[in-house]
């Protein structure tokens, strides 16, 4: 059974997608609602996409969508090249999130996480299940 880890792509624009939509995920927000309070677009990201081996964004767009994702500013940057972003603590387009928005983004995303961690744990019970009786199974066969 493979990691949850072992799915995250190693660096590239893949890498950033994936963090920038667990990051839209946590946020409770739209692709469409990010490219509404200045950041990039769905058509921005797929163009992005599709353009291997070619540059990169420039620094100033790519240090815009940490802002607009509430990220440290070089976040984009680093995931790009295989790090993970660092939250701050306000989105600073826009202008703050209340106490009250964070901590409904809060409870949504520990919901979210304990769902996953939930199903997992069930997989991995399923998982040892089946081991422990083909374990038996071959004890059973040395009698």
């Amino acid at each position: 059974m493979a990691a949850a880890k072992d799915l995250v792509p190693k660096d590239g624009y893949d890498r950033l997608e994936y963090f920038l939509k667990l990051r839209l995920a946590d946020l409770g927000m739209t692709q469409e609602e990010l490219a509404a309070r200045g950041g990039p677009d769905p058509s921005t990201l797929a163009k992005v996409r599709n353009r291997a081996g070619q540059n990169t964004p420039k620094a100033a767009t790519l240090l815009n969508w940490d802002d607009q994702v509430g990220w440290e500013r070089g976040s984009c940057a680093v995931t790009l090249l295989g790090d993970t972003p660092r939250e701050v603590g306000v989105i600073t387009t826009g202008g703050q999130i209340t106490a009250n928005e964070k901590l409904v983004r809060l409870l949504r995303q520990a919901g979210r996480a304990n769902n996953k961690m939930s199903a997992a744990l069930t997989t991995a019970l399923a998982e040892n299940e089946r081991l422990t009786r083909q374990i038996q199974a071959a004890l059973d066969t040395l009698k």
